[in-house]
């Protein structure tokens, strides 16, 4: 059974199992540290789940009761640039890609800017090589703008990263 659902405080630890999982099996998609991600304590994962809402949201996918996957969202700070947000940390777990989650995944991140905010555009980015998941974003609507050259860095490496935009105002 599959439950997509904001993430609050009482799944941070759960996330933050999830984003291990993800920053070590899939260092080229996040360029994040893994060794600042382990320092984190408890309360300051709690404290991000529930920070900024609904300018700024992790949406997690449970199969069978076990997180599987996620997506944040944040809302530009700026006023200047506050019609503007940026989904980023998208993640589905090896042992149960290919069922959808994704999409779904993207799809309650997206219902939600619409539905909370007066959002124009949405970006995100993805690394050179992440084909899956570039097929997925552009099937959902998202179009390529450019390529930043080494933006993703990771130990042994850096990798491309690609930015597209979807419009979510309708």
């Amino acid at each position: 059974m599959l439950v997509v659902r904001l993430l609050t405080a009482a799944d941070a630890a759960a996330y933050a199992a999830l984003r291990l999982e993800a920053l070590e099996r899939e260092p080229r998609a996040f360029g994040a540290s893994i060794d600042e991600h382990r320092r984190a304590t408890p309360e300051t994962v709690a404290a991000k789940l529930e920070a900024g809402l609904p300018d700024s949201f992790i949406v997690g996918a449970f199969v069978d009761g076990r997180p599987r996957g996620m997506a944040g969202f944040a809302r530009a700070q700026i006023a200047e640039a506050r019609d503007r947000g940026h989904i980023w940390e998208v993640y589905v777990g090896a042992d149960v890609r290919g069922r959808g989650i994704g999409r779904q995944l993207l799809q309650v991140v997206i219902d939600r800017v619409r539905a909370t905010t007066d959002v124009e555009w949405v970006v995100l980015g993805v690394a050179a090589g992440q084909t899956a998941a570039r097929r997925l974003y552009v099937s959902l609507g998202f179009i390529p703008f450019g390529v930043e050259p080494g933006a993703i860095h990771f130990e042994g490496g850096s990798a491309d990263e690609e930015y597209m935009a979807l419009r979510v105002t309708r």
